[in-house]
């Protein structure tokens, strides 16, 4: 036996070559050692997205590889392929395909591939039956099925390709994106050796790789009815999925609803997860529910003894500066200002908000800056200014995943 497994893979993008990646595959039997590579992932693509909303496809194929002829032979029940999703990547979706050599062996009906806690889980085969093993020769060739009770030979393993399509992360930063080796672990149970876990020798080797920007070109909105002085928060807060009202035009006198608001500042914030909500009034395929899952675990939306978010209701505009304010984690209790307003109460719920709201010149102003009527429903208008305006002001909260997009290149 070999003292490393050798992962063999396509180079990323912009480098020269492929690469090899060893890995130690550990029995735990002394008398057998350390096994050879179990799996091999080629990849066949490695796009560079223009920005940071692109789609990013990767395939990769998998294989068995060659391997020295050595003194034992062994059936496993099953390989399992973990690869960690980098902490520059979203919004992950991926899928088997028959690989571009023809029919994979075993069939994607007996693969399994999902994607849990940040890592695409590849198991195969996913259901191990008696009679569906892989057989690991003493002449280095692999066969599957093979049966475990009579020994006789099976059919070459032709395994499947994965197809994964993410997006970078708003705080993805400007550089590459590396997705490195990935762990393998296999299971059998001759000679008493039951789990096999094979890890990188250099577990940060890149397999695949995309480069982003953290400066991306804004274009304009497109909308017929968006004034002058509104374009450049419009068109921020479109190309960037901040705010993804649907229609030839953008409406900005129309009025938010709750349920929109949320949803809008979930989408500024890279749509993070939360725990499930008390509201008994949003359904639980309500668009807009993982975005109140989010608000309710972070307290940016409070929970009444009634256990209703009014999702319909509209978002009123103190309302809003206090969710913004909760949202970007301003510190309460700083020594913002007191806000100059007439019509906010000092006992009002937002009057904090509105005094850093005031000092940040986050929210405009009325009857020559003495208003900003607080329960008059919030527009389409407002929400983009308001968002705009904070993500281009780091001053006075933590760096928020948007903050870098805001000049246009």
């Amino acid at each position: 036996m070999g003292a490393s497994a050798v992962l063999a893979v396509a180079a990323p993008a912009g480098a020269g070559g492929p690469v090899s990646i060893p890995y130690s595959c550990e029995t735990g039997v002394p008398s057998i050692g350390t096994l050879s590579a179990p799996i091999d992932v080629v990849t066949t693509t490695t796009p560079d997205p223009v920005d940071i909303f692109e789609k990013v496809t990767y395939t990769a194929d998998l294989s068995l590889p060659d391997i020295e002829p050595q003194a034992f032979a062994l059936n496993f029940n099953y390989f399992n392929v973990a690869l960690d999703v980098p902490d520059g990547m979203r919004a992950v979706k991926v899928k088997l395909q028959n690989p571009g050599s023809g029919t994979a062996n075993p069939a994607l009906s007996d693969v399994s591939v999902s994607v849990v806690d940040g890592r695409i889980l590849v198991n195969l085969p996913a259901v191990p039956a008696a009679n569906k093993r892989f057989h690991f020769g003493t002449d280095g060739n692999f066969t599957y099925p093979f049966n475990t009770t009579t020994q006789s030979g099976g059919t070459a393993i032709v395994l499947p390709r994965i197809k994964i399509t993410a997006m970078a992360t708003f705080a993805a930063g400007n550089g590459p994106v590396n997705w490195t080796a990935p762990s393998v672990e296999t299971f059998t149970s001759f000679f008493n050796i039951n789990e096999i876990p094979c890890t990188p020798d250099n577990p940060g080797d890149a397999i695949l790789s995309s480069t982003v920007t953290n400066t991306v070109s804004i274009p304009a909105n497109g909308y017929s009815d968006v004034p002058t002085s509104l374009d450049p928060a419009v068109n921020w807060a479109k190309h960037l999925k901040v705010i993804t009202f649907t229609g030839s035009t953008y409406k900005p006198n129309q009025a938010i609803t709750r349920a929109e608001a949320v949803a809008i500042l979930w989408n500024m914030l890279d749509r993070p997860d939360g725990e499930d909500h008390p509201f008994v009034d949003v359904p639980s395929n309500a668009p807009y529910d993982a975005a109140l899952d989010w608000a309710f675990t972070e307290g940016i939306v409070p929970n009444p003894a009634n256990h209703r978010f009014k999702p319909t209701n509209p978002a009123l505009r103190g309302a809003l500066i206090d969710m913004v304010f909760d949202m970007i984690e301003a510190e309460e209790g700083s020594p913002w200002p007191a806000e100059p307003y007439a019509d906010v109460a000092a006992t009002a719920a937002f009057a904090e908000a509105m005094g850093w709201a005031n000092a940040t010149n986050t929210i405009n102003e009325f009857a020559g800056g003495t208003q900003v009527r607080p329960t008059v429903a919030a527009t389409r208008a407002d929400i983009a200014r308001i968002l705009f305006k904070t993500a281009k002001n780091p001053e006075w909260f933590r760096p928020m995943p948007t903050t870098v997009l805001v000049n246009p290149t």
